[in-house]
């Protein structure tokens, strides 16, 4: 389910009356997790070794990454078929969710990261 961001940021409750000082800090802290209206999930990206792979059999691992359901969701894959690696780029609540997700879908990571800034505009910004 989405979540609005207004939903967290309402300085009055239900009945009208203002909130108390330290709910209003608690839901401001809360902005920090919500962009775009929706609440986001932390970023990982996973590198991967596929020189054993063919080209159908690469295409099919990354169709199955991209429409996998569950908590994780693989949102970018990217491939080189002379460098045998597979580099992807997963939305996960938490790095035991991608273990989990790692070991259902048979990857074993070379590398795994989470990522906790991003360029945006030019400037380094909260992922």
């Amino acid at each position: 389910q989405r979540l609005r961001a207004t939903q967290f940021l309402t300085p009055r409750n239900a009945s009208g009356a203002s909130q108390p000082r330290r709910q209003r800090r608690f839901l401001l802290l809360r902005w920090r997790f919500v962009f775009s209206g929706v609440i986001c999930v932390p970023k990982y990206i996973g590198v991967y070794t596929t020189a054993c792979l063919t080209r159908k059999q690469l295409e099919n691992l990354v169709r199955q990454l991209l429409t996998a359901d569950g908590e994780v969701r693989c949102e970018k894959a990217y491939a080189s078929t002379t460098a045998g690696q597979l580099i992807c780029v997963f939305a996960a609540p938490s790095k035991e969710a991608m273990e989990t997700f790692q070991k259902q879908q048979g990857l074993v990571p070379e590398h795994l990261w989470r990522i906790d800034l991003e360029s945006r505009d030019g400037e380094m910004a909260n992922a």
